[in-house]
């Protein structure tokens, strides 16, 4: 997920994965993976997001892959 950065800042982020999370757990889902940049890292951990695999991945060393367990919530 990405903001505009003159949009940055002003909650727009945390609002959409809100809402994305309130329509996965009603259509059923248990949990999100994703991979995440660098920026988003601080982001995804913040809305309680755990990184699931530490080793890097030579082919693609910008991404830390994350999970949300929507049953937790």
């Amino acid at each position: 997920m990405f903001v505009d950065s003159d949009y940055q800042r002003q909650g727009i982020a945390t609002d959409l994965m809100s809402r994305m999370v309130c329509e996965l757990k009603i259509s059923g889902f248990n949990k999100i993976v994703l991979n995440s940049s660098p920026n988003g890292l601080l982001f995804y951990k913040h809305f309680g997001f755990t990184i699931i695999e530490t080793e890097k991945n030579i082919n693609t060393p910008w991404k830390t892959p994350m999970s949300y367990n929507l049953n937790e919530i």
